[in-house]
């Protein structure tokens, strides 16, 4: 799983880009990915353990999915 956060600096999400785009070229396919609205690279993680649910769904579902 990789994720990149709407509010992260250019860069970051141009790395997230190029990040997700090689691992579809893998053997296993391409990677979960998860663009988080209304985030920044810090307020994301940050976010696990409240209200705003969308980043700890998405582990989870990572978690017990594999995928």
């Amino acid at each position: 799983m990789i994720a990149s956060a709407e509010l992260d600096p250019p860069r970051f999400v141009e790395q997230f880009e190029l990040l997700k785009t090689a691992t579809c070229k893998g053997a296993n396919g391409c990677a979960h990915a998860l663009m988080l609205a209304q985030h920044s690279h810090m307020s994301e993680i940050y976010s696990i353990n409240t209200e705003d649910t969308r980043m700890s769904d998405q582990v989870l579902d990572f978690i017990r999915t594999g995928k």
